[in-house]
């Protein structure tokens, strides 16, 4: 069977050759025609219907086709006659594409010894298989014969291949080539002699071996070089006497990079940076060492996850410093948790502290968000809980850090008014914490203490009454600040900047000491500017909080208004932008600031609709705030609807939509007061106050606006015995409105004098302290007054000297701002023109209500509504008072 087998493989190589095949189809077709004639299923073809060269074909057609199957056999035989016998070159032109081609180069192949030899085998081999074809062994060494050649010309064309590839660098591989490409296979393979190869081999290994020794002990060396610069660099980080401290100190970090890159080095490096305020230099170093650990802590997590996760923890604070990366911040800190929540289980006590520290930060990151202020408040808890388990056993380590985690949640909660006694608690608790450890370590502990003061100091200065122990809080926290920024200003300065801020608030409240609170708002604001001129994404926002508290400063100065408004306007530029990247975080401020500006065109009657335009805008984002967050947004809506019902008034064909805006906002005050009445209280007084004012309008309504009038009148009484110096104006103002409003009743004229001589009582010294916010009020009360005394015709005089001071003031006041206070100028006229028509004097009063007219006559085109009756009522009574 085998034989059979192999005859089949023998005849198989030739069945490829198309004659061949074209021969066997053909005996095919004429063998099967013959046999459908013998059956008779076809029949012969008559000799009329076909030519004689088609009967031939017919007839021997078999025939033919054996005769091309041989022929196809001989050609086939004859090939490969040739292919065994005919030496020469193949010339190769591109590529190895058809098993024989390589670039541009001739291969001597059939020249060669080598082959020669191969061919020699083949021949035999067929001689072999000529005599005896049965013969297995033979049939064995023909294809073995084969099967070496092929190989042999396989193995040199990719050998030519490889030789075009490699480099020639030394002298025993040129000549080597030199005999390949000449077919001298021999030769070259004797030109590379393994004696000398491994002689030479040797040697090299031998100064491998010395170099490495040598390689390590340098590497050694340069550790050891690197921790001395390292070293060097932590002491002068210390040395805050140096004015360039920061500068020598990174010298010596590159140093010892220079020595010894590695990320050990680098950490320490990135390390420092960020904590004296290097940000861009920091996140650098820090990438660098994360890219180090990443493949590090895959190969052996043992080993380097720890350092990887501390780099991520470290790198995520410094991101988030910037407002727009808070969400990439976010992603390093929970790669950072879930490595060492997995490294805690197997060993909690080395890992647990890792775990609180990142879960802390990852607090801290969460509660920007307002949205997010119960995710922040769990994550801190869960912080807490670990902090107060580990200071159990080593209360020495672990207190301060649940002292700061107490900290962060105290500044999450202090938003709800409703639990700040649970936020002073925190404060408290940790401030006892901090005190005793910057007893035994100021240096490391001073800091904290520092920043629970002025924590406090925030929450305290809320409470109107606590204000004095609010500004010892503040007090405090700026000497601890001041002095550490002495030794180390990159880094405490923003702090020293930020309790400025806050003392600057506080003391802003006290008309007596506005000054010194401007002092205070341009030192916070010069320190900002320069710390933004190096890290403008950090320190913008600080700038920007700066410039809004101390445009309010100025804006409760008349003759500073433009200053104020210019303030205001570059703290929004820089909000906007901020709040499209980051809208949790600052979209609060844009709408506070709108806000302030809002207020303070309304001062200017010709601006109204760009003032209601701003706060239409302040309230959308407040409503939509509150939405998300009603404990902390809810008293921002109720003020601006507060300040839009101020706003809306003035329009006398609007004051329905006023008083929809005050009731609103009053229904919001009004439970928060009862949860937190010393916050709240003064809000609703206002809400009262400003209410009451819209209502007196309609006289069917006088006894609802007294009613209004009396009860935010009891709440600032209230509020202004345990601080005068804060909530006397709002005193006055009320017994102002309130005297407007019984005076016109006839029977009630010396309840409404008592109110307007108490108010003057309380705004003659203010004015005198502070003339450039309380002498408009003045001026208000005497005004008042004077058309009060008019009434009685034995009081004459009384009532023009009145007048005449009013007068002045308001004149004076206009010249710094008149669109401001000419309106005033031009009231005080009237009533004063008016006046003298009552004490028959037309030709004075004349004189009086013309100037009047004069100026409100551009007020009275630009805003009608605010201003055309009076403008009206001013041309009637000049001409009562023409003669006729």
């Amino acid at each position: 069977m085998s034989e059979i087998i192999n005859a089949f493989k023998d005849i198989a190589l030739f069945l490829t050759e198309p004659l061949v095949l074209v021969g066997f189809v053909l005996m095919m077709f004429f063998s099967i025609h013959k046999q459908l004639l013998k059956s008779g299923i076809i029949q012969p073809l008559p000799k009329k219907d076909g030519s004689q060269i088609i009967q031939l074909v017919l007839r021997y057609g078999f025939w033919l086709g054996v005769l091309i199957v041989l022929a196809g056999f001989g050609l086939k035989f004859y090939e490969k006659y040739s292919e065994t016998k005919n030496p020469g070159t193949i010339h190769v032109e591109g590529g190895i594409g058809d098993n024989n081609t390589i670039a541009g180069r001739d291969i001597n192949i059939y020249h060669s010894s080598d082959y020669k030899e191969l061919q020699s085998k083949l021949e035999t081999a067929q001689r072999n298989i000529k005599k005896n074809p049965d013969d297995v062994d033979f049939q064995q060494d023909l294809k073995t014969a084969q099967e070496q050649i092929e190989d042999f010309k396989r193995e040199v064309l990719k050998l030519a291949e490889d030789f075009t590839k490699i480099p020639i660098n030394t002298e025993r591989l040129r000549l080597a080539k030199q005999f390949f490409d000449k077919g001298n296979y021999q030769a070259a393979r004797d030109t590379l002699n393994a004696a000398e190869i491994s002689q030479d081999q040797t040697a090299l290994l031998e100064k491998q071996q010395r170099l490495q020794t040598e390689q390590t002990k340098v590497t050694t060396q340069l550790a050891d070089n690197a921790t001395e610069f390292l070293y060097k660099a932590r002491l002068t980080a210390i040395d805050y006497s140096l004015p360039d401290r920061i500068a020598q100190t990174s010298h010596f970090f590159e140093a010892a990079l220079k020595s010894a890159r590695t990320p050990e080095n680098i950490f320490a490096y990135a390390h420092f940076l960020a904590e004296n305020n290097q940000f861009s230099a920091a996140e650098a170093r820090y990438q660098e060492a994360l890219a180090i650990y990443r493949p590090l802590a895959s190969g052996n997590p043992a080993v380097y996850l720890p350092a990887f996760a501390a780099t991520l923890n470290n790198l995520g604070f410094l991101v988030r410093a910037d407002s727009g990366r808070r969400s990439e911040a976010e992603g390093l800190y929970w790669e950072a948790l879930a490595i060492y929540m997995a490294l805690a289980k197997d060993n909690p006590a080395v890992y647990s502290p890792a775990v609180a520290e990142t879960v802390n930060n990852l607090g801290s990151l969460v509660a920007a968000d307002r949205g997010r202020r119960r995710e922040a408040e769990k994550l801190f808890q869960e912080a807490l809980a670990i902090y107060m388990a580990l200071a159990k056993d080593n209360p020495a380590v672990y207190l301060p850090d649940a002292a700061t985690t107490l900290n962060n949640l105290g500044l999450l909660v202090s938003d709800d008014s409703g639990r700040r006694r649970e936020v002073e608690g925190l404060y408290r608790e940790a401030l006892a914490i901090y005190r005793p450890l910057a007893q035994g370590n100021p240096a490391v502990y001073l800091p904290y203490v520092a920043t629970a003061l002025n924590n406090l100091g925030i929450l305290v200065a809320d409470d109107s009454g606590r204000r004095r122990e609010a500004e010892s809080l503040y007090q405090e926290a700026l000497a601890i600040r001041r002095q550490l920024a002495q030794g180390n200003p990159a880094v405490y300065l923003p702090y020293v900047a930020t309790t400025l801020n806050n003392l600057g608030i506080l003391v802003a409240d006290d008309s007596g000491r506005r000054r010194e609170a401007e002092k205070l708002f341009q030192e916070a604001l010069a320190i900002t500017r320069q710390l933004a001129q190096g890290n403008p994404a950090v320190y913008l926002p600080a700038v920007a909080d700066t410039l809004i508290n101390w445009g309010f400063l100025m804006a409760r100065d008349s003759r500073r208004r433009s200053e104020a408004e210019s303030l205001y306007r570059e703290a929004l530029a820089i909000y906007r932008p901020l709040a499209q990247g980051d809208p949790a975080v600052y979209l609060p401020k844009v709408a506070m600031a709108l806000n302030n500006l809002g207020n303070l065109v309304q001062a200017d009657s010709g601006r109204r609709r760009e003032a209601e335009k701003l706060s239409q805008e302040t309230l959308a984002i407040y409503r939509q705030l509150a939405q998300g967050n009603p404990a902390v947004y809810s008293p921002d809506v109720a003020t601006t609807l507060n300040n839009l019902g101020n706003l809306v008034q003035a329009d006398s064909g609007r004051r329905r939509e006023a008083e929809k805006a005050y009731r609103e906002a009053l229904a919001i005050y009004r439970p928060l007061a009862q949860a937190n009445p010393a916050v709240y209280l003064p809000y609703v007084a206002t809400a009262l106050n400003n209410l009451g004012n819209l209502v007196s309008d309609d006289s069917g309504r006088r006894r609802e606006a007294e009613s209004l009038y009396r009860e935010a009148l009891a709440i600032r009484r209230q509020l202004a015995q345990g601080n005068p110096a804060v909530y006397s104006p709002d005193v006055a103002t009320t017994l102002i409105n309130l005297g407007i409003l019984v005076a016109a009743d006839s029977g009630r004229r010396s309840e409404a004098e008592k109110a307007y001589r108490e108010a003057l009582a309380i705004y003659r010294p203010l004015a005198q302290a502070n003339p450039a916010v309380y002498l408009p009020y003045v001026a208000t009360a005497l005004n008042n007054l004077g058309v009060l005394v008019n009434d009685d015709s034995g009081r004459r005089s009384e009532a023009e000297s009145l007048y005449q001071e009013a007068l002045a003031i308001k004149r004076q006041l206009a010249k710094d701002n008149p669109a401001v206070y000419l309106p005033d100028v031009a009231n005080t006229l009237a009533a004063f023109g008016s006046a003298y028509l009552n004490w028959k004097n037309p030709q004075t009063a004349l004189v009086y209500l013309q100037e009047s007219a004069a100026l409100l006559e551009p007020f009275a085109k630009q805003a009608p509504t605010v201003f055309g009756d009076k403008y009206a009522y001013t041309l009637e009574l000049i001409e009562l008072a023409k003669p006729h």
